[in-house]
């Protein structure tokens, strides 16, 4: 399952910089359109694999077999303030195995249907799959999920409140300054924060952030000295440009001295930034240094082209690593009203040691409905490709991953008497409760691959006695039974 977990984080990923704008061009203006937050989703998922390391052609053709007949199935739904989503194995069409999650404010919960009866609890933001399945289900590769790409929105907001937020500290001036391809200023203000208000920062910028990673980030900040933003406007009152300098950090022993320059460029028929943030540890050697360009351009056919890239060079307790995000997308419009996005993103994690490079690149052929569309909104493929080695040359994995999402149906919550608090256990509790689970879900998983058509389960059959797979076709096909007529 994990290939399917890396390709969902990266579908996300592609979703998310399709649909990035506020109000000016974007390349998938649509999505924000269909207003997919307010309405119950479904997402259709299954796969051909084309390489898998260390299997040969041969085992790589069989595990194609068995992989044709899988189907998964997600659902996605907001219910008062929580979100609920589902998951659902199918083996031709007939479920195998579900699972459902529903996240609060104050815990998530979850239900499987190996464990009938049974709800799990654990605290709000808790990855309450992973701890019952004893296997990280957070979708990431590198670490990233696909959530980062709102740090650039959170971001641009709070860039935009610091004439509120700051005020008491502004010093204004009128200037002609060009900033490189974004445009000419013609105000500039600079807010100098002194040592002793620092401390006051920590609320002031997080109340200019909605809730979620970077409120969460900026609310567990310590400032420390003087604090100096400075942010340039066109004559239209359009920011196209904001710096930052000053000393931060998680508590007042790992302070680092943070630079920030960040241009920007927002019209309708073109986006662009140029970001760069530098912080090494006012003691020690670590450091993070994070560059990142983007352009999005509506061209004159009418296609939309975004170029973007992030690289993130950090140290880290005396580790070196090195990760990019790259993306070169087009969206052109179809004859039918459809939008079609081609184009590659790729995500490339450089460890110190050149052997431990991995990539992984996504090529999409999606097809996008218009913004009219109430129930089917994307269809198409995405090739994903994994790369290893210090030239990168090596493809470890390749497949490609249909998808299918339309409106969904609303789906209910099951209360049952027995309630498990995963917060209350301890380790050894946890690890027998993650294997009793890990058995009950290969066994769900298992039995109907096993009853498949024979040329279809080699993968799973050759490299057993004649006789012992008989044995293991005899007891799945009992236990089908015995179910059936329960």
């Amino acid at each position: 399952m994990k290939w399917l977990k890396r390709f969902l984080c990266l579908t996300m990923l592609l979703v998310l910089l399709c649909s990035l704008a506020q109000a000016e061009v974007s390349l998938l203006p649509q999505v924000s359109a269909w207003q997919l937050e307010k309405q119950p989703l479904s997402v259709t998922l299954t796969a051909n694999v084309n390489a898998w390391m260390p299997l040969d052609d041969t085992r790589t053709g069989w595990l194609n077999d068995l992989v044709k007949h899988i189907t998964l199935k997600l659902g996605y739904q907001q219910l008062e303030g929580e979100s609920w989503s589902s998951v659902d194995v199918q083996v031709d069409g007939t479920s195998a195995l579900t699972l459902k999650q529903r996240d609060g404010d104050s815990e998530s919960q979850l239900l499987l249907s190996v464990v009938s009866g049974t709800n799990y609890v654990a605290s709000a933001g808790t990855d309450i799959a992973g701890l019952v399945l004893g296997d990280g289900t957070g979708i990431s590769f590198a670490g990233i999920d696909g959530t980062e790409l709102s740090w650039l929105t959170d971001a641009y907001d709070l860039a935009c409140g610091l004439d509120v937020a700051l005020k008491d500290y502004a010093e204004e001036k009128s200037v002609k300054t060009a900033i490189g391809k974004m445009g000419t200023a013609r105000k500039k203000v600079t807010y100098t924060v002194p040592k002793e208000s620092a401390e006051t920062l920590t609320a002031s910028l997080s109340g200019l952030c909605v809730a979620g990673e970077m409120q969460d980030l900026i609310s567990s900040l310590v400032f420390s000295g003087k604090q100096q933003f400075t942010a340039y406007y066109t004559e239209d009152d359009a920011l196209i440009k904001v710096s930052y300098s000053g000393e931060c950090g998680v508590d007042a022993e790992h302070l680092r001295k943070v630079t920030i320059n960040w241009s920007m460029k927002r019209t309708d028929t073109e986006v662009r930034d140029d970001f760069t943030m530098k912080s090494p540890a006012v003691t020690g050697k670590d450091h993070n240094t994070i560059t990142f360009t983007r352009l999005t351009k509506e061209k004159n056919d009418g296609s939309v082209t975004l170029e973007s890239t992030l690289k993130m060079d950090t140290k880290l307790d005396g580790v070196k690593n090195v990760l990019t995000i790259d993306a070169d997308l087009k969206a052109d419009a179809e004859d039918d009203g459809t939008t079609m996005l081609t184009g590659t993103l790729s995500i490339k994690n450089a460890p110190e040691e050149d052997e431990d490079k991995t990539q992984l690149v996504l090529t999409p052929t999606l097809s996008f409905a218009d913004a009219s569309a109430t129930d089917r909104y994307v269809d198409g493929a995405v090739t994903v490709e994994k790369k290893a080695g210090t030239n990168l040359k090596r493809v470890e994995q390749s497949g490609t991953i249909h998808i299918s999402v339309n409106r969904g149906s609303y789906f209910d919550w099951e209360l049952n008497d027995t309630v498990v608090d995963l917060s209350a256990m301890d380790e050894t509790q946890l690890t027998n409760l993650q294997t009793e689970v890990q058995g009950a879900v290969a066994t769900a998983l298992v039995r109907p691959l096993v009853l498949l058509p024979e040329e279809d389960t080699k993968y799973l059959s050759a490299d057993l006695d004649e006789a012992v797979w008989q044995s293991i076709v005899n007891a799945a096909k009992a236990a089908m039974e015995k179910e059936a007529a329960q």
